[in-house]
Formats: C-alpha cells, sequence, structure tokens
C-alpha cells in the first residue's frame, strides 16, 4: 500500500514539475553572481567560528552543495570531501569511513560519527539518509579532545536545519535507470512568535546493480523511507529549547560479494584426498565483478529470515541553550534505539567443478562431494538491538576578551542485544537443545572535558585542550535457553561457542595543544600536538586462552602543521596540512596454533584481536577553490598519505606459508588496508542566467585514487580507479530540475574486500570481493516555496 502510494506521489511530483517548466518567464536576472569564494561557520571547536579563522583541517559541506553534488550517503559524501575515504565492506552492516589512514576494520570505527553533537553508534548506524542538512563538517585527525568516543582519526558531523522564521518547503522527486525512485518534502515555519517546526519525510527505492546468477533475484537493492520533526522554542533571547525526533525504515540487499579463486602457490591440499592440489594464495589484483554473481538471494529456511538488511531507527535529542552574562550553559540530551535484522550468504560461491565439489568443512572426507549447482552452504545471520542514551553539559565564555574557554561533562550508556543466528560448528540438534548464542555488550563512559584559548596579541593565539574518560565495558555471551536436562546433553552436544561474563575498565587522558598565527586577515598559520585514543573490547572465539578475552585500547601521537590562505580578493582559496601520525598498541588479528587445541579447530574460531601493530602514516593534504568569474569555478583537492607498518605480522597466514616452504613474513614497512597513497578530486562547476529567473548549473566531479590493498599482507590489490559524476541543472526560485550521472564512465574497480575462504575448493583462503557501485542516470524535479 504504501509502496504504492509512494510511486504515485513521485510520478505527480516529476509530471507537474514538467509541466511548470513549460511556461518560462523571458526576462533577466537581476545583479551578478558573488565572484568571491563564500565563507562559513562552523562548530568543530564546540562553538561558532569561520572556517578559515579555524585552526584544524576541515571540509565543510553547505546544504547548497549538498544539493548541487547530490551527496545522499557516505559514499557521496568521500567523493566532495578532501581526505575522506569511504569502503562499504559488507553492505549495510560494516561501513568504513578513512580518514588519514586509520583504516583497520577491528573494535570500533577510527572515525567518530554525530548527527547534531549525538554520537551514532555501530558500523551500521552510520550511514544515515542526509536529508535537511544545514551542512557536514569533516575534520581529520583526532578530535578524542573535545567529542570523545572513539574519534581516533577524525569526527563527521552532521548539522541539521533550524526551523525557519517565515514558512516554507519543499517536495522533489528523482527518477533514474535500475529502478531508482525517491521523493522528499519538508515544510518549516512559525507555530508562534516563539515556537517554530520543521517536518519532513523521504522514501528511496533502488533495485541495485547486481542480481544472482544463482537464483535470478535482486541482490544489492535497498528501500529506504524516513520522517523528522523539529521543535524550536525560543521564549527569550537568552532561552532556546530544540527537540528534534527522526525515524527511518530500512530493507536492503546483502553486500555484493564474490569469492575470486586462488591463483598462485599450488601445493596439495592438508586433510584431502592425496592427489589434490589447489593454488593456496590469491596474488594481484582482484577482479571487477560481473552484473550476476555467484550469491545466494531466496532463502527456503525461514527460521533465519530473508536475506537481506532489515534495520528500523528512532533518534531523539533534546538541545537547551542559556545565555547568562558572560557565560552559555548547553546541555544535550540523546537517546536511540535500532533495531536490526540481517541474513547473509555464507559462502558465496557455487559449486561449478564437473564431477563435485568437496563438502564444506575440514578434513574432507573422501566421497562426500557437494553436486554441481549447489551453493548454499552457510549463512550469516543475526537479530540485534542497540541503544544508546547520552547526557552532554558544557559551559562555555563569550565575551571578547583575550581568553575564551569551555569546560565540559559527558556520560554515554549504550546496549547491543544480538542474537547470533549463525556460527561455525553449530549443529541443527545444538540449536535446537540449547538455542543460538544471545551476546549483550554495554558500555558506559564518564568523561570530563576543557578548552581554553588565548589571544596573546591580535595575531598569536594558543588552544590547550584535553578529555579525561573512563569506560565500563561488560560482555556476557549465552545460550538463548537454558540445556535441556532430560535427556541431559552429551559432550558431542554441548554448545559450539564460548560461554562467559566479561568486565573490563577503560581509562584514558587526550590532551591537544593547538598554535595559530594570523599573518594577515585571509591568512593563518597553525601547528598542533594531539593524543588520540580508541577503546578496547572482548574477544569472544572459542579456541583462545583465558588472558586473550580482552584487547587494549589503540594510542596515537598526531603532529600537523598547516596554513590557510585567501588571495586576489577572496577569489582564490587555498589550504593545506602536512602530519604525521605515531600509532601504537594497533589493534590486529593474531591467531593461536592449531597444536594447541583439539583436532577440527577451524583458524576462524582461534583468532583473536590483539595490541600487536604500529604504524607510521605521514602525509600532505591540499584543496582549493578558484572563481575565475561569476559564471566559472574550479573546486579540488589533493591527498598524500603514506600509511605503512612499522611493526606487524600476521600469524593467520603462518600456517600456509610453512605448508609452502615459506619462512614467516614480516609486514614491516608494507601499507595499510585500503589507503591509496595519492587521492585526487577536482570539481570544475559552470553558472550562468538561462531565460526568466532561471540559471544554467553544471558541474563534474571527478575522483581519482591510487592502488589500495586488501590486506596487511599485500598480496592482494585494487587497481587505481577513476570515477565522473555529471550534473546538469536548471533552478529558479521555485523550481529545479536536474539531469544527473554518476560513474560516468561506469569504472567497476572494485575498492573492497576481506580474507575469505572458497568453500568449494578445499576451504583454500580466498578474497570475498565486493562489487563496485556501477553507473546510475536520473532526474530530479523540485518544487519550493
Amino acid at each position: 500500500m504504501f509502496r504504492n502510494t509512494f510511486k504515485a506521489a513521485l510520478t505527480a511530483s516529476v509530471a507537474l514539475g514538467g509541466l511548470a517548466c513549460a511556461a518560462p518567464v523571458m526576462a533577466q536576472t537581476a545583479g551578478q553572481q558573488a565572484q568571491t569564494v563564500d565563507d562559513i561557520v562552523v562548530t568543530a571547536r564546540r562553538r561558532e567560528e569561520s572556517l578559515q579563522d579555524t585552526p584544524l583541517a576541515i571540509a565543510a559541506v553547505t546544504s547548497e552543495e549538498l544539493k548541487s553534488a547530490r551527496v545522499e550517503r557516505l559514499a557521496d559524501l568521500a567523493k566532495i570531501a578532501p581526505g575522506l575515504s569511504f569502503t562499504p565492506l559488507f553492505g549495510a552492516q560494516n561501513q568504513l569511513p578513512i580518514i588519514r589512514g586509520a583504516a583497520q576494520t577491528y573494535g570500533q570505527l577510527n572515525v567518530g560519527v554525530f548527527l547534531d553533537g549525538v554520537y551514532l553508534s555501530g558500523k551500521a548506524g552510520v550511514d544515515i539518509e542526509m536529508a535537511d542538512l544545514q551542512r557536514i563538517e569533516v575534520v581529520r585527525g583526532p578530535q578524542s579532545a573535545l567529542y570523545g568516543q572513539n574519534t581516533f582519526a577524525g569526527a563527521i558531523n552532521y548539522i541539521s536545519a533550524r526551523p525557519s522564521s517565515v514558512l516554507k518547503g519543499h517536495i522533489e522527486g528523482t527518477v533514474g535507470d535500475n529502478g531508482l525512485h525517491k521523493l522528499t518534502a519538508s515544510v518549516s515555519g512559525p507555530i508562534s512568535d516563539t515556537l517554530r517546526f520543521s517536518v519532513g519525510a523521504y522514501g528511496r527505492e533502488f533495485d541495485g546493480w547486481y542480481v544472482s546468477a544463482i537464483d535470478g533475484g535482486k541482490v544489492d537493492y535497498s528501500q529506504t523511507y524516513g520522517g523528522m520533526l523539529t521543535l524550536d522554542y525560543q521564549p527569550t533571547d537568552r532561552f532556546s529549547a530544540i527537540l528534534r525526533l527522526t525515524a527511518s525504515n530500512e530493507d536492503s540487499g546483502q553486500p555484493a560479494s564474490e569469492v575470486q579463486r586462488t591463483n598462485a602457490y599450488p601445493l596439495q591440499v592438508a586433510g584431502a584426498p592425496a592427489g589434490i592440489i589447489r593454488n593456496q594464495l590469491y596474488v594481484g589484483e582482484v577482479q571487477p565483478l560481473g552484473r550476476r554473481i555467484n550469491v545466494n538471494t531466496k532463502r527456503t529456511d525461514s527460521e533465519v529470515g530473508d536475506y537481506g538488511t532489515r534495520q528500523d531507527t528512532f533518534r531523539a535529542s533534546l538541545d537547551l541553550n542559556y545565555d547568562f552574562d558572560g557565560v552559555s550553559l548547553k546541555s544535550i540530551t540523546a537517546y536511540a534505539k535500532r533495531n536490526a535484522e540481517f541474513t547473509y550468504d555464507g559462502d558465496n560461491t557455487i559449486c561449478d567443478r564437473t564431477g563435485g565439489c568437496p563438502n564444506f568443512g575440514y578434513p574432507f572426507a573422501p566421497g562426500s562431494l557437494i553436486p554441481v549447482g549447489k551453493s548454499g552452504f552457510a549463512t550469516s545471520s543475526a537479530d540485534e538491538t542497540y541503544t544508546d542514551f547520552s547526557q552532554e553539559l558544557r559551559l562555555s565564555s563569550n565575551g571578547d576578551g583575550p581568553l575564551t574557554w569551555l569546560v565540559g561533562a559527558y556520560y554515554y550508556d549504550g546496549e547491543s542485544n544480538v542474537v547470533q543466528r549463525s556460527l561455525a560448528g553449530l549443529t541443527a540438534t545444538n540449536a535446537a537443545r540449547f538455542g543460538y548464542p544471545n551476546i549483550v555488550n554495554t558500555t558506559k563512559s564518564w568523561s570530563v572535558f576543557g578548552s581554553a584559548t588565548y589571544a596573546f596579541t591580535d595575531k598569536l593565539s594558543a588552544t590547550l585542550e584535553a578529555r579525561y574518560q573512563k569506560e565500563e565495558q561488560t560482555y556476557h555471551q549465552a545460550p538463548t535457553h537454558a540445556a535441556p536436562t532430560s535427556p541431559p546433553p552429551t559432550a558431542s552436544e554441548q554448545p559450539s561457542y564460548a560461554q562467559f561474563d566479561l568486565e573490563k575498565d577503560f581509562s584514558f587522558t587526550t590532551p591537544r595543544l593547538i598554535v595559530d598565527y594570523k599573518i594577515e586577515p585571509g591568512k593563518m598559520l597553525y601547528a598542533s600536538i594531539a593524543r588520540g585514543v580508541k577503546t578496547g573490547g572482548f574477544n569472544p572465539n572459542i579456541n583462545i586462552f583465558p588472558d586473550q578475552r580482552t584487547f587494549e585500547p589503540e594510542t596515537s601521537w598526531n603532529y600537523e602543521i598547516g596554513g590557510k590562505f585567501d588571495w586576489m580578493n577572496h577569489r582564490l582559496r587555498t589550504n593545506v596540512a602536512l602530519f604525521h601520525t605515531d600509532w601504537s598498541d594497533q589493534q590486529a588479528a593474531c591467531q593461536n596454533p592449531a597444536s594447541a587445541f583439539p583436532p577440527g579447530s577451524t583458524s576462524t574460531q582461534r583468532t583473536y584481536t590483539c595490541n600487536v601493530a604500529e604504524a607510521k602514516v605521514s602525509g600532505l593534504e591540499m584543496d582549493g577553490h578558484f572563481r575565475f568569474n561569476e559564471h566559472f569555478s574550479v573546486v579540488g583537492s589533493y591527498a598524500w598519505t603514506q600509511a605503512r607498518y612499522q611493526k606487524f605480522a600476521d600469524a593467520s597466514l603462518d600456517g600456509t606459508l610453512a605448508s609452502l616452504g615459506l619462512p614467516a613474513w614480516d609486514f614491516d614497512g608494507r601499507h595499510l588496508p585500503y589507503v591509496p597513497d595519492h587521492k585526487i578530486t577536482l570539481s570544475p562547476r559552470f553558472e550562468m542566467a538561462a531565460w526568466g529567473d532561471y540559471r544554467f548549473e553544471g558541474r563534474l566531479d571527478v575522483q581519482y585514487q591510487s592502488k589500495t590493498y586488501v590486506r596487511a599482507d599485500n598480496m592482494q590489490y585494487f587497481g587505481a580507479k577513476t570515477t565522473v559524476d555529471l550534473r546538469l541543472a536548471l533552478r529558479s526560485d521555485a523550481l529545479s530540475y536536474q539531469f544527473f550521472v554518476n560513474n560516468l564512465l561506469d569504472d567497476d574497480t572494485p575498492t573492497a574486500a576481506v580474507r575469505f575462504y572458497d568453500s568449494v575448493n578445499y576451504s583454500v583462503a580466498s578474497p570475498l570481493v565486493t562489487g563496485a557501485d556501477r553507473r546510475l542516470i536520473g532526474v530530479s524535479v523540485g518544487y519550493q516555496f
């Protein structure tokens, strides 16, 4: 019912927009467009400042830029924001924003993501629909002093638009190929002299780029619906209260991923019949995926649900502000709940060998071959609930003296409750008698923080920031129901997963010192040193030792010098930053030897997160904006990042290397995964008056990144990738029409893969590669009043 209503409304909005466009008014636009680069007010340091006066490396994307570039998700933001990369490792369940080379996938994200200053928890909860935003701020470098909550390498803050003082609204419909349909609408205005409101809704449906070669179903489809309500109450000039409510529903397909067969180091397969020779490793460039991939999309077993992800999210926040004489008090209270359920194909392959394939498991029993065409060997499935509550209080100065300061306190209480409905070695008998493992993970943290800036002269200032944080984590894992008493379970029927209660406290201090010097208005130099910390956690795997159950925080010291410069009467802007990071106690994968546990234990069961790696990251970032005249401008950026391990040895590879007669590899000097040495963005833009009050806008957004590596061993890599996005638009005060093409050249180079196992090829280690977003063509029509 809702789906049909949504499509009918979308069709009507596009049709009405087309009729309006057919009646242009032939009059000239009054005045000239500005020929200077606009400045932007940001709040990266928890107070309002000019972007060019803030001694941090920041990319600020305004609402106009978000619409012009069609930034709708994190992947779109990474195309235009300098220094930000994005890798979709496991579809909706594991988003990976990357800033300044901090890209490893263990533990929490290295980039903190916030909505109106409220922390968004979980790797599946950070990629929100970007609707009704005033701007997005991407702050590079550790922000732990003021933000906390795992802003180890940087922070992304989505800032919502406040309700309008006059009645206004908009509606926009979008249609495109691959079944793209989208409708957004919002209304904002005053209810009374002291109360304003805004309300909005959106719906988006997309069939995806990939289909299953096994059952013909859609793979990477998505259907997302949501709404938001904001009430802004300001009875006096001193006090304001802003209540924000958002709700969303998402139904998306599983990742478009497929195993690529190994191509190097042939060897007799361990545990297989004599004479079975298979390549043990994949070496070289991972290959693009075709549009038809070997992955299941349709289940017959209803116990664990359909393939894909279903997710409902509710968020609420209350922002209170009071302006005393000389100081301001801010309180942010927030609550969020996210229910998610997903089931993914757990093997991502199909038996394609004449005569059949070996059974999924180890050792491989002779004669137990799987028939050609069979594909359903394993699933990855879970039912999850996440709840978050946070409270922040900040008191800050608002005078004009040489000293400005801020002090604050923060409390966070988060819980994840996960029923893991699939697990290697969990048999149907065990599942029926014990239930699936239920994992409850809680985090409670308290922190106090402060910042003080002193202006020694009109040009020279210094800022000292610090945060102390204490965190309590618990981890409980047990069956979903008690062990049966009649008949009592035998030894072979015991749950094949660990049962335990774990507790761990973490505490850390994160200081930052910044010195800035304003050469003249529009030109500034700055230098900073900061400590970054990302919290530790727990290891739940079966075959690890008691002292391996927890891993510690990882830390970094970060050094940066930079400059911000406006030239040619603010027509040219150039910003530059040089940085270096010493990264210690890095969270990485360790693996116990097979000899330490009973036969049949898998390498996955013996793998755990540990603090054994060290890395150094050095880089140069430049971005610029040049307005040639009122018609033509160019925006661009360049990032050079040298992210290299200084100490790391991956024990999960040692067994394979030993069987090949090769020594263990030392990864010192190798590239960190997913981090390109070079990334370039270039966006030429053209604007001119068309007819009546219409203006024409055209832009290309070009992004290039050099080769990147899949794992720390650097055996497998992604080739260099170039994407080109085209936008052509006609806009007036009331109507807008935009034609767009994403990935104009249809570059199919993948950017995401993980180490996996080829289930139909004696489970040799193979890369699981996720297909790239392909070309997408569409048109949008909008109306605003």
